[in-house]
């Protein structure tokens, strides 16, 4: 049977096993180092969180050219980090994560309508957009290059956009009608254009 003195002996030994449990229950924080690789992007210096500190995260890196298109887990940048999940690497002790860039680089594409086929083009956003090839066709005038199938928007463009543009031509059949001057120098008397 026990006595007393063996009661409190024992409760005491539970209490300080409880208090030594609590106490490094709450001292024992894991701790995740997450390094980034920005891939050719601004550099972010390395980070340390706890499982008490799980809502800091920086700035996006910038790099030129190029949209930041998020961090992954891998270096072939197939699965994508979500800092919601990082309770999930906070026992590993340190990741490292990858930038991913979408280059500003798009395509002007050339439908020539029956014309000659010409090759798409690819510019940088914001680049100033070189002189546009132009097709040709037999017995008509190349009129010009529109945004639209029905030729109701000029394409008038000067530089890149961020996207993608397919481009129209629109053709004439024409009749010009000049006179020369004695200095060889044209005048446009007369003109008529059918446009196709």
């Amino acid at each position: 049977m026990l006595n007393n003195s063996m009661l409190k002996n024992g409760l005491k030994l539970f209490t300080i096993f409880l208090i030594v449990l609590i106490t490094t229950a709450c001292n024992n924080q894991n701790e995740l180092i997450v390094n980034f690789e920005s891939n050719s992007g601004s550099e972010i210096s390395s980070l340390t969180f706890t499982n008490n500190e799980l809502n800091v995260f920086p700035d996006d890196p910038v790099k030129d050219d190029a949209d930041f298109d998020g961090w992954y887990i891998d270096q072939d940048l197939n699965e994508v980090f979500n800092l919601d999940d990082i309770e999930t690497y906070l026992t590993s002790g340190s990741i490292t994560l990858y930038a991913k860039w979408i280059e500003n680089l798009y395509q002007i594409s050339f439908d020539s309508n029956d014309g000659s086929e010409l090759e798409s083009i690819a510019v940088m956003h914001g680049d100033e957009i070189p002189l546009l090839p132009e097709p040709s066709k037999d017995n008509m005038f190349f009129y010009g290059w529109y945004e639209d199938e029905d030729f109701n928007i000029p394409f008038s463009f000067s530089n890149m956009p961020k996207t993608h543009l397919n481009l129209y031509a629109r053709w004439s059949d024409n009749i010009y009608t000049y006179d020369l001057n004695e200095f060889g120098e044209a005048t446009l008397t007369d003109y008529n254009l059918i446009y196709h």
